[in-house]
């Protein structure tokens, strides 16, 4: 049951990415990203998105 609770959190939880359309830290802020360090990071990125 353990094993299966953390393989579960693992698959669902956030993994940090940076979209490399987003050029600039306006748009970037507008769709509720972070701008850091000439990056827009989207921190609620899924993988199974």
């Amino acid at each position: 049951m353990i094993t299966l609770f953390i393989v579960k959190n693992k698959f669902l939880a956030a993994h940090p990415t940076s979209i490399p359309w987003i050029n600039d830290s306006y748009n970037c802020q507008a769709t509720g990203r972070a701008w850091e360090q000439g990056d827009c990071w989207d921190y609620e990125h899924y993988r199974n998105w």
